[in-house]
């Protein structure tokens, strides 16, 4: 648990959004791996399995002021900020050009538009894939076949979301954000030759590959310069992958992606996650609760009325006191294994008719 609370002097913690629930916490307990997160609570968490489009959208913007230190005066307004790391040392292009110092030494912003489009496509996963029961389950991808679930397979839901938005180039090509990539170009297609795959620098040489991991189905080319059949050595592992049913002289599986993939400028999951994953929760601890009453005269009319509202809090402690909130498992009170941690209410109030 990263409670970014200094080796030596304060106990507060650097990240700002990390709260001490309590001044007299003790000290070894905010410095103890295992005690820490009990004393700390996290201010302003967001549930990664929110459908609300509009939530996402506000929640990814919260990076459109970020000023980094190659920004110039013209480029800190462009969008929301995604930077691979703080060290670049060229500022953002919009759009990106895919081919200059803003994608290969520089990093990406969104614009509002495509925050729009992205938050609607993670609200898209969300509903596919969710709910999600950790942060590795929203981000990592299924473990499935890839011939018969690709579109879980390929990448996470994040990153799904990431390239079917268009903010980079989608699965099928029809979205470009790059003003200077030619789809087709750029696109990573293997071909077959002689029922093989197809080497990048081919020659004539044809004997001497080591054996295949399965008989039935080749994983070295079939031509390769110099006899250098690591070039293809890859295809042992995505064998089934690029498995192609065509001809001798037919492309092997688009599964591929583009030779773009991964420059500074090409928005992953990873540079989304450096700027959101610190809120990101797989549950919401806060919940808003409003009831309603009513009291009926003897003949089931309406006398009275009456609406309320209470905003109530999981909190670290557990229902029985009688263990700490770092304990768990089987080391629980039979009680706390039953109803888990405490929660209490934070606000409550009563609501005229018109606020409902």
């Amino acid at each position: 648990f990263f409670t970014t609370i200094p080796r030596n002097g304060s106990l507060t913690p650097e990240n700002p959004s990390l709260i001490r629930i309590a001044s007299s916490a003790a000290s070894a307990d905010l410095e103890d791996p295992i005690k820490a997160a009990s004393q700390l609570m996290l201010d302003g968490a967001f549930n990664c399995n929110s459908t609300d489009k509009n939530a996402w959208k506000a929640f990814l913007a919260s990076s459109k002021h970020f000023k980094h230190a190659a920004d110039t005066s013209s480029s800190t307004n462009a969008g929301a900020a995604f930077p691979r790391t703080l060290e670049q040392i060229s500022t953002s292009a919009t759009p990106p050009t895919g081919n200059d110092a803003d994608s290969f030494s520089g990093f990406r912003r969104l614009t509002d538009d495509q925050l729009d489009a992205l938050a609607t496509e993670i609200v898209k996963q969300v509903r596919i894939r969710g709910p999600f029961v950790s942060l590795s389950h929203f981000v990592n991808r299924a473990l499935a076949s890839i011939t018969t679930q690709p579109a879980l397979t390929r990448s996470g839901a994040l990153q799904s979301a990431i390239d079917e938005s268009g903010a980079n180039i989608n699965f099928a090509g029809t979205k470009n954000a790059f003003s200077a990539i030619n789809v087709t170009a750029d696109r990573v297609t293997l071909r077959k030759k002689l029922n093989r795959p197809r080497a990048d620098l081919d020659s004539e040489g044809r004997e001497g590959h080591p054996p295949d991991a399965d008989p039935q189905i080749p994983d070295w080319s079939q031509t390769s310069r110099d006899l250098n059949f690591g070039t293809m050595a890859s295809i042992i592992a995505d064998r089934e992958m690029l498995k192609d049913t065509g001809g001798s002289d037919t492309e092997i599986s688009k599964e591929q992606g583009y030779r773009s993939t991964g420059i500074p400028s090409w928005l992953t999951q990873a540079d989304v996650l450096q700027v959101i994953g610190p809120s990101l929760t797989t549950r919401s601890d806060t919940f808003r609760i409003r009831t309603y009453g009513e009291a009926l005269d003897s003949n089931g009319v309406s006398i009275a009325k009456a609406y309320c509202e209470a905003v109530v809090q999981r909190v670290p402690a557990y229902v029985d006191p009688a263990d700490a909130s770092s304990e768990r498992g089987t080391e629980l009170t039979t009680l706390n294994q039953t109803y888990g941690r405490q929660f209490k209410i934070v606000s409550f109030r009563w609501l005229s008719s018109n606020e409902i």
